[in-house]
């Protein structure tokens, strides 16, 4: 049975060849793992771990928070992971992830706003179910608040904030919306997407009506027939080759004897 993911729909939008290599012909590599990468699965394990607590009843001091993002960090740390800004120390990074955490906790603490219903929540729902194509996705935390709406929340840790006609129009979280009405249809029938852009301590919020979400499911199985009908899966180059762990086995760079990391051609 099919099964796929915002994640994997998105690499195919990437690059059709990384996708075949990922996907198809599941070519094994080593994964290249960034520090901001990194930093983002810290701060989302720390926030897990943290809501897990409230969940059952007990809420943590910023101490103890902090203090299990440093172990964490620690025991996960490898030499491998790749620091592209030049002079930036992993120090400097883990003290980025700290201040993320700080100002999160700082802003909902005692974390009484929402009832937190499920952390790192698996979604799956059918999108064709005749063709039997399904969908999954993990959300970051799940809640619902104290006049019923339920909230998909999502973390981010990167500087980049969306407008809010992005967000409008965000994938991802909406495709959760039909995943958690789907296994809730009667409790949540009012569903609001939040994102914490937490480098910058800012909160967003987008709504979507019934036949908007008709429109992306459509659209989504659209861009599955294309995946699904494509024989060639030719190759985009571009910024997203520094990152890719198929740069060495890919036909657009077979020619060329540059190391990884380079910049892109033209």
């Amino acid at each position: 049975m099919p099964v796929y993911s915002h994640s994997r729909l998105s690499v195919y939008e990437t690059c059709a060849r990384q996708y075949r290599f990922q996907y198809v012909d599941k070519v094994p590599v080593p994964e290249v793992k960034t520090v901001e990468m990194f930093v983002g699965s810290q701060v989302h394990s720390a926030l897990e771990a943290l809501y897990r607590k409230v969940t059952r009843g007990t809420v943590p001091s910023l101490g103890d928070v902090l203090e299990n993002y440093r172990a964490r960090w620690t025991e996960d740390w490898t030499p491998d992971i790749l620091i592209r800004l030049e002079g930036a120390t992993a120090h400097e990074y883990r003290l980025q992830g700290e201040g993320h955490l700080a100002s999160y906790y700082g802003r909902y603490h005692p974390f009484d706003g929402e009832r937190t219903v499920a952390v790192e929540r698996r979604v799956m729902f059918p999108l064709a179910e005749e063709r039997k194509i399904w969908m999954q996705g993990y959300v970051d935390r799940l809640s619902v608040t104290r006049d019923g709406v339920w909230q998909i929340h999502d973390y981010k840790t990167g500087r980049w904030v969306p407008t809010q006609e992005d967000l409008d129009r965000d994938r991802q979280l909406a495709l959760y919306q039909i995943g958690v009405q789907h296994n809730f249809p009667r409790e949540a029938e009012r569903v609001e997407l939040v994102w914490h852009y937490l480098a910058h301590d800012l909160e967003l919020r987008s709504r979507r009506e019934p036949a908007a979400l008709e429109s992306l499911a459509a659209e989504t199985l659209a861009l599955i027939d294309t995946i699904q009908s494509d024989t060639t899966f030719e190759t985009v180059t571009g910024n997203h080759c520094d990152r890719c762990s198929y740069r060495g086995i890919c036909p657009a760079w077979a020619i060329r004897a540059d190391p990884p990391g380079i910049p892109t051609p033209d």
